[in-house]
């Protein structure tokens, strides 16, 4: 099934700030010390994802 390339920087883009949203949430639900390295490592997958995301090359 051939999607168009306007389509797809939609879906692109609505899944990265699907992720922007859930971190966010996970971040505001998970604010205590124990957390801070998963916070850390999910703040740099999302930065990573991002990057991917926009960067991306067809």
């Amino acid at each position: 099934m051939q999607i168009s390339k306007l389509a797809q920087k939609k879906l692109q883009y609505s899944l990265a700030i699907g992720f922007l949203i859930i971190l966010a949430i996970s971040v505001f639900l998970s604010v205590d010390e124990t957390t801070l390295v998963n916070l850390l490592m999910m703040t740099l997958s999302a930065v990573l994802f991002l990057t991917a995301v926009l960067f991306h090359r067809d």
